[in-house]
């Protein structure tokens, strides 16, 4: 997969990757709001697909870079099964 930070919308306090197939999205964690010492906030990381995944997601991560990153390895799990299931019904090949 190839490097996705160019193509991740980010905000003040939120980043989203918005794909055909799946968005991601990283928020403060609303936990936050009663946590006062800032050291402790953490970042919520979820998604949304069209395609079924069986795959594990971990959700609460300590900063949004750490979000990012598990959602990008998130991702790269999914398309490796897609492919991993597509392999016997796709023929791929490399571009000539």
């Amino acid at each position: 997969m190839k490097d996705l930070s160019k193509i991740w919308i980010i905000g003040s306090n939120y980043a989203i990757l918005s794909l055909p197939i799946i968005t991601y999205s990283v928020q403060p964690h609303w936990r936050n709001k009663i946590r006062a010492n800032e050291v402790e906030h953490r970042f919520t990381a979820s998604f949304k697909s069209t395609v079924e995944i069986f795959q594990s997601f971990e959700c609460e991560y300590k900063t949004m870079e750490e979000a990012k990153k598990g959602c990008e390895h998130h991702l790269q799990k999914l398309m490796d099964y897609l492919f991993l299931k597509l392999e016997n019904v796709v023929e791929f090949r490399l571009a000539e």
